[in-house]
């Protein structure tokens, strides 16, 4: 039986209806990631604490400082906790591509 947390994700899902760019900034930071059987992507990077993450289905890479994102890839807009932990997409054991806010 899967136990579901008694606190609510601190993500959220955008909706996209047609193909998207993010432009990057100059501090933003792009990683490859694994989501563990809960859907969180555990960074252990504390120095994050408080940052904004933005959490891309499957492995992206930026192009001259941007991201092209296909109609219906599943983008996340997410929250970094004290322990360096990106808050849940609830996609259990997938590979994320992360984008860290500076």
């Amino acid at each position: 039986m899967e136990r579901r947390s008694n606190r609510p994700s601190q993500s959220k899902e955008l909706i996209c209806n047609s193909d998207i760019t993010i432009h990057l900034k100059e501090n933003d930071e792009l990683y490859h990631y694994k989501t563990d059987e809960h859907g969180n992507v555990r960074t252990n990077k504390r120095a994050w604490s408080g940052l904004n993450a933005t959490v891309i289905l499957g492995k992206v890479d930026s192009i001259d400082n941007d991201i092209f994102i296909k109609h219906g890839v599943k983008v996340w807009s997410c929250a970094i906790s004290t322990s360096g932990r990106i808050s849940s997409i609830g996609i259990p054991e997938t590979d994320v591509t992360v984008t860290i806010h500076k």
